[in-house]
């Protein structure tokens, strides 16, 4: 695992809205089929949470 993928692993961790645009690049830009699974998990754990409030 690089760098980049073990802070994006701790900013999911965290669920923070505000690194969303940077989750969502990050998705769109890496060849790994597991970054881009353990991105699109917690983008859906934060838009389900968000619901729950709503």
């Amino acid at each position: 695992m690089d760098i980049v993928e073990s802070m994006l692993e701790e900013i999911g961790r965290s669920k923070l809205k505000e690194a969303i645009p940077l989750r969502i690049e990050y998705l769109k830009s890496t060849e790994s089929n597991n970054s881009r699974n353990s991105i699109a998990i917690t983008l859906s754990d934060i838009s389900n949470e968000e619901a729950s409030k709503g």
